[in-house]
């Protein structure tokens, strides 16, 4: 689903011919959640990666189990959106996914307010930090299924 949906997005016109794309999966997963919503998610989240970038940028994606926080018993699944922008400032770190809050001139300032209202209504959570290495990062944690 998540190559899918990265196919999709790197043959739309969105698409900046020039950035790299890296996946870094865990073995095959399989989550507890309508597929369309979750690819309307990466979708989101790609497209605001690559407006954050420069034309050379790289996008990563990379998924992983972890225990649950909430249920150590249970897994969890965590996908990881990382990009080689600027990162978040800090006024912007605080205020995400916050409806109608944006940087870019233009935006309609609702697309991270909606990936995590579908996140939540997957019984998922999400946030966002600068990545160590440079860059912001958006990880969605999902339930997962065995």
């Amino acid at each position: 689903m998540i190559l899918e949906s990265l196919e999709l997005f790197q043959n739309s016109r969105n698409r900046n011919e020039q950035i790299k794309y890296i996946t870094d999966f865990f073995h095959s997963i399989s989550l507890t959640s309508d597929p369309e919503q979750i690819k309307q998610v990466l979708w989101n989240l790609f497209l605001n990666a690559c407006e954050a970038m420069p034309a050379d940028g790289t996008l990563s994606i990379l998924t992983r189990m972890e225990p649950d926080p909430a249920e150590p018993d249970k897994e969890i699944v965590r996908i990881v959106v990382c990009d080689t922008g600027n990162g978040f400032d800090k006024k912007s770190l605080s205020q995400l996914f916050i409806p109608f809050f944006t940087t870019k001139e233009g935006g309609s300032s609702l697309g991270l307010a909606i990936v995590k209202r579908i996140v939540e209504s997957l019984n998922g959570s999400i946030y966002g930090r600068n990545h160590p290495e440079g860059g912001a990062e958006i990880s969605l944690l999902l339930p997962c299924v065995f």
